[in-house]
């Protein structure tokens, strides 16, 4: 019972990663539903499917020796989401200042 517990604590909760890194987060964690955000019209909804149950997709998908393990993982891939983010960002600062100095 308290394994139990433990993994539906370690379950819960918001999936950052997965909702920054949509297919690309799908394909590290095996979770193929994550390739439909390639497809323009339900990109869209995705991210906020994968972000609400993403742990669960992944918990389910892969082989995971403990739940801190698993914690463990998904903090990464906040970072990797956080990361392409601030570069995507930044990217289309420079683009747009290009554009504007032209």
């Amino acid at each position: 019972m308290e394994e139990k517990k433990d993994l539906l604590e370690g379950l819960g909760g918001w999936n950052w990663g997965a909702f920054l890194m949509t297919w690309i987060w799908g394909i590290r964690f095996r979770v193929w539903i994550a390739l439909l955000a390639l497809i323009p019209p339900i990109s869209y909804a995705m991210p906020f499917v994968l972000g609400a149950c993403g742990n669960k997709m992944a918990w389910k998908s892969g082989k995971w020796e403990s739940v801190e393990q698993f914690r463990k993982e998904q903090k990464k891939w906040v970072g990797y989401g956080c990361a392409l983010f601030i570069v995507g960002l930044v990217a289309n600062i420079i683009m747009i200042v290009i554009l504007v100095s032209m």
